[in-house]
């Protein structure tokens, strides 16, 4: 079972171990003399099984309790609602805002930007390959403007606008 069993599933896989550790328990009794070493077995994972169980049931019992208490109310609100984090692409905007109209910029230079400037707020770092997928979807809605196009060994350029004609 991984980690990520429910405890209704647990509880239950346990009891019916432990019905059939004490329904082999008993069915080798009855052959003692051939069974006693497999009755030996059987009652030390019965014993085994059980103490886990009580140990589980009464730490549910207890979480159950600790659960249905209310949190307190906070004193005052956080304080620093600046610091939130902020998604990838926002912070891509940002950045491409902040450069000239006519000023190239390319994925790796703009990942690099957002990582300097917005870095403790992203979730994780942004990288060259996620920053170049979101430059292509701001191109291809017309925010921006390819100025290179990119090839499998270079990446692409852009602009924020495009030159007149």
């Amino acid at each position: 079972m991984g980690a990520d069993v429910s405890l209704p599933v647990v509880l239950e896989s346990l009891r019916a171990q432990i019905a059939h550790h004490r329904e082999q328990e008993s069915f080798h009794a009855e052959r003692e003399s051939f069974h006693s070493e497999r009755r030996a077995s059987h009652a030390g994972e019965l014993e085994q099984l059980t103490r886990h169980l009580e140990a589980l049931e009464s730490a549910f019992s207890g979480a159950v309790k600790l659960a249905s208490r209310e949190l307190p109310t906070p004193l005052r609100p956080a304080e620093n609602v600046a610091e939130r984090r902020i998604l990838i692409g926002k912070a891509v905007i940002k950045v491409i805002e902040s450069k000239d109209a006519r000023e190239p910029f390319g994925p790796a230079g703009i990942a690099a930007e957002v990582n300097q400037r917005f870095g403790g707020r992203l979730k994780r770092p942004a990288d060259r390959r996620k920053v170049s997928a979101i430059l292509r979807r701001f191109a291809k809605r017309r925010a921006i403007f390819i100025s290179r196009k990119g090839r499998s060994h270079r990446a692409a350029i852009y602009v924020r606008s495009l030159p007149p004609d």
